[in-house]
């Protein structure tokens, strides 16, 4: 499995013991959990419970409800298993992100969206086109 380290910024405090011990866990590969309170802005909020109330599971409908800029927000995220449906994805960047078992058969302007290093494993695509992700497949 191929990923970025630098995803996610963690700043709090911890005795140094603890911190050595995730350290070591984190370079031998094992899984961490880390938990502990979020806080969040009443804009952040507000969106968290548009999002949890929407009536829709249409991911492009979601997407644009968090207020998500199709062509920065969507690299290196995990999109496995979506049906894109009939949607225009003209600009929408996927590099680096999950797309494994999704279905973009339908959409629009696929040849004008970028998923250069995307997992594309068992997508499927419209009828003839030819995925490229530059992974050299």
């Amino acid at each position: 499995m191929t990923g970025r380290n630098d995803m996610i910024t963690i700043k709090g405090t911890m005795p140094v013991a603890e911190a050595v011990e995730l350290q070591r866990l984190v370079d031998e590969g094992r899984p961490v959990k880390l938990t502990g309170k979020i806080v969040l802005s009443q804009e952040d909020s507000d969106t968290l419970t548009a999002i949890m109330n929407a009536e829709t599971n249409d991911t492009v409908e979601l997407l644009k409800i968090a207020g998500l800029d199709p062509a920065t927000d969507l690299v290196y995220s995990n999109f496995e298993d979506v049906d894109w449906l009939d949607h225009d994805l003209a600009g929408y960047n996927f590099d680096g992100a999950k797309l494994s078992r999704g279905n973009f058969s339908r959409v629009k302007n696929i040849e004008l969206m970028s998923y250069v290093g995307a997992d594309i494993e068992d997508v499927i695509w419209p009828e003839g086109y030819v995925a490229d992700n530059g992974a050299g497949d």
